[in-house]
């Protein structure tokens, strides 16, 4: 490799965590730093508890350019009323499996690298009022633009 090639290989993987949303709602999006890109890695909530409230929740990984989806990254499962569960979008795990209380929902390859002014969010589709997202905690690597 010459030296005008970039990678991320000897990048090192950052780590961030967003606030603890309101109960019926979904944690806030992310913003890659302005100059800046990154390579996301994974996101995982540690724990989303749902209400006794009868609806299915379909926990997403929604990928913007700042206005537009442009991949979003579904469980093709629905989480029921009355359950807990962790949600983990990482790459290299396979298919996507449930694993007791964790969904395991792969990632592409090497990662998703996202420019400047793109976001990601986690979603729920039919999140409740009285249902309870925790943090999220993400990690990527960062490099100038």
């Amino acid at each position: 490799m010459s030296s005008t090639e970039f990678s991320w290989d000897a990048l090192p993987v950052k780590v961030g965590v967003t606030a603890d949303p309101a109960a019926g709602a979904n944690p806030a999006a992310v913003t890659v730093t302005a100059t800046k890109k990154w390579l996301l890695t994974s996101v995982y909530i540690a724990s989303m508890v749902t209400d006794a409230n009868v609806a299915s929740r379909v926990a997403s990984l929604v990928i913007t350019d700042g206005t537009n989806t442009q991949a979003q990254f579904m469980y093709n499962s629905n989480q029921a009323a009355s359950l807990t569960r962790q949600y983990n979008w990482a790459m290299g795990i396979g298919a996507a499996y449930l694993a007791n209380t964790v969904i395991n929902i792969t990632l592409p390859g090497g990662g998703l690298e996202l420019p400047a002014g793109w976001t990601f969010q986690v979603t729920f589709i039919n999140i409740q009022a009285a249902d309870d997202c925790g943090v999220v905690r993400y990690s990527y690597k960062e490099a100038s633009a």
